[in-house]
């Protein structure tokens, strides 16, 4: 894989979390040096069902199969993907001024589109300044992930050329949390973050997102079983100016598209603790994204809408102290408005169900 310019951001980025990284441990090792390292360690391994693993509208699903190069790899709109899953985590001090550091590794194997088989690693370091302040950084990177085959610009007779999106992605977040009120009654937390993104597709451009954005967090608890959480998140996406092919009509164009949007997020989870042993929890997501491209400058993204609604279940067992059994459904629904109609070969309207079945170990 080629170079592109998301590579200095990369190996900035990767820099600077470093230093970060350098300059805390130390400072928080320092001050608990009279206190052991503490270690946790996760196996799991999960099954998965996922309806619509590409996201593909409904016209999309009913194409594949066609021989085209769009569908080149694509063998089936669902798949059963087998995830195995190994974490670590050290931690040492007080909950007041505790430091952890920890990473892992996720294998996510699909059994059906087995291009889309990858690794993503991650690692991360986490520092308490008080009871109610923390700092996060994280890092992520995946790999040799397939995708999906993305539209890459057009022949001589303006038809539409497709490439194998075969992409490595690397991400680094900066959070910081704050318990705004905490105690005997409801709490209610507070967390501002910085999220940068490069992604590198084997055959077209590095696409590099940056984002800033708060979150505000109630947990109240109702009863002695029963809990809820409720969160709302704001956040700025910003996306380097690329062109991108457009396919309209039968044909293909290029297009300089602004792809920033603001996104806004409601989440609500509802926990009954059916015994000692087992939890169910109910959840409930709407995500909507409103892009900030005006439709007389780019007919792409200019007025583009999405809201994307999901609803789910899961229930956690409790094995033995070490093992729990996870069981979950979600459903999926994304409606996207475009004034001006078209497409950019991006998820539009979607719908998607997914079935888990998880076994974890932990020591």
């Amino acid at each position: 894989m080629g170079f592109g310019p998301g590579t200095a951001r990369f190996i900035v980025s990767f820099g600077l979390i470093s230093v970060m990284v350098g300059a805390l441990a130390p400072t928080g090792a320092a001050a608990q040096s009279d206190r052991p390292w503490r270690r946790d360690g996760t196996i799991s391994i999960k099954t998965l069902f996922d309806s619509n693993v590409f996201r593909f509208t409904d016209s999309q699903k009913a194409r594949l199969g066609s021989g085209t190069d769009q569908f080149a790899d694509m063998e089936d709109a669902s798949d059963v993907i087998i995830q195995v899953g190994l974490g670590g985590e050290l931690r040492r001090g007080p909950s007041s001024h505790r430091l952890r550091i920890g990473g892992g590794a996720t294998l996510d194997a699909f059994t059906t589109n087995t291009r889309r088989t990858h690794v993503t690693l991650d690692a991360y370091l986490a520092q308490s300044f008080t009871k109610r302040d923390k700092i996060k950084i994280k890092v992520e990177l995946t790999p040799s992930e397939f995708r999906r085959n993305y539209l890459a610009g057009a022949d001589a007779l303006s038809a539409p050329v497709y490439d194998e999106g075969v992409s490595t992605s690397f991400k680094g977040e900066f959070s910081y949390a704050r318990r705004l009120i905490g105690g005997s009654g409801p709490d209610l937390d507070l967390e501002l973050g910085v999220l940068g993104a490069t992604r590198s597709v084997d055959g077209l451009a590095w696409r590099d997102r940056s984002s800033l954005g708060g979150r505000v967090e109630l947990d109240l608890k109702i009863t002695r079983d029963v809990d809820l959480k409720v969160g709302v998140t704001r956040s700025r996406a910003f996306y380097d100016a690329e062109s991108q092919p457009v396919l309209s009509g039968g044909l293909v164009s290029l297009l300089l598209a602004d792809k920033d949007f603001n996104e806004t997020k409601i989440a609500g989870e509802l926990k009954f603790d059916l015994s000692g042993d087992t939890r169910l929890v109910l959840e409930y997501e709407r995500r909507t994204r409103d892009y900030l491209a005006s439709l007389g400058v780019d007919p792409a993204f200019g007025g583009r809408e999405d809201t994307r609604n999901a609803f789910g279940a899961k229930m956690r067992h409790r094995v033995s102290n070490r093992i729990d059994l996870n069981i979950g459904g979600k459903y999926q629904g994304q409606d996207t408005f475009r004034p001006a109609g078209g497409s950019t070969g991006d998820e539009t309207d979607y719908d998607r169900s997914l079935v888990t079945f998880e076994l974890s170990y932990h020591r």
